[in-house]
């Protein structure tokens, strides 16, 4: 197998990013007016700054209101939402087995619940962007070397995603920034000298990196991961070179979709209908105060 070059990823990347610019749009759009938090999709902007308020909080009401229904009744802490079982009818009767599961179950709610209830944090988040944008990215990981579990939800405008003949997601392409201090802690000496340079002089300095995870497959990609079918290349954007490789045995970026229509890899969410009834009322709203 050909392994998969910083260049190839960039140019996929690339791609990916200019099949959803119209989205973008869209998402900024449906942000501004009902998760002004989220309203950066096409403008970069930093901690603090101001961002732009709906004169009419209703949609924004809503939004929240929906996210907080579907958690409360779907993945609330305080209830056991889930069970395993085996998809064998006749081995879920067998008592060793039975409670093998159970304390599987309830090994993986404390862990859940772990480390500041990380999961339940993130998992609004998500919820949120999933009633606003349609699509949400949620994240776990097991840190390696530890017993802990990563779960982060990722900002939509940030990653890329595509599917495969089946309609499955098993390409996802996520953009984020590291200072050079932080880079150098995860990728070591595998930086740039660009980078070797900004640690040394100015450790702030903010550079551009990419998270490509992709089936192991069609020749196209290997992974130094033995067995594991996704493999997992991070690319520093500005020399389009690899800085760190490995893989997983499943996708890590979890891509929860509202409702999908046709071939379109983003979902649809409950809010995309409502836009032009919330613009009207806040425009309503806006006329009434100028008077």
């Amino acid at each position: 197998m050909q392994q998969l070059s910083g260049e190839a990823i960039f140019d996929r990347f690339q791609y990916l990013q200019g099949q959803r610019q119209t989205l973008s749009w869209m998402w900024e759009d449906l942000a501004r007016f009902t998760d002004p938090q989220r309203a950066d999709v096409l403008t970069q902007r930093t901690l603090g700054d101001k961002r732009p308020s709906p004169l009419d909080i209703t949609a924004c009401k809503a939004v929240d209101n929906l996210a907080f229904g579907i958690y409360s009744t779907v993945l609330n802490p305080g209830d056991q939402w889930f069970s395993l079982r085996s998809t064998y009818p006749e081995i879920n009767e067998i008592l060793e087995v039975s409670r093998w599961f159970e304390k599987s179950r309830n090994l993986m709610m404390m862990k859940m619940s772990a480390d500041g209830n990380r999961f339940y944090s993130q998992i609004g988040g998500m919820l949120k962007d999933l009633v606003v944008f349609g699509t949400a990215i949620f994240y776990v990981e097991e840190v390696s070397g530890t017993n802990k579990i990563i779960f982060r939800c990722f900002h939509p405008k940030n990653v890329f995603i595509e599917s495969n003949n089946l309609g499955v997601i098993d390409v996802v392409v996520r953009k984020f920034t590291l200072t050079a201090r932080s880079a150098k802690m995860e990728f070591g000496d595998a930086v740039s000298d660009k980078i070797n340079h900004a640690y040394d002089k100015n450790p702030n300095t903010q550079f551009e990196f990419l998270h490509f995870v992709g089936p192991v497959m069609d020749g196209k990609y290997q992974t130094v991961k033995k067995g594991k079918p996704f493999c997992s290349y991070f690319v520093e954007s500005g020399t389009k070179k690899i800085v760190k490789e490995g893989g997983y045995y499943e996708m890590p970026y979890q891509t929860p979709r509202w409702s999908v229509r046709g071939e379109f890899d983003y979902g649809e969410s409950p809010t995309w209908n409502a836009l032009a009834s919330i613009k009207m009322i806040n425009k309503m709203k806006q006329l009434t105060i100028e008077g």
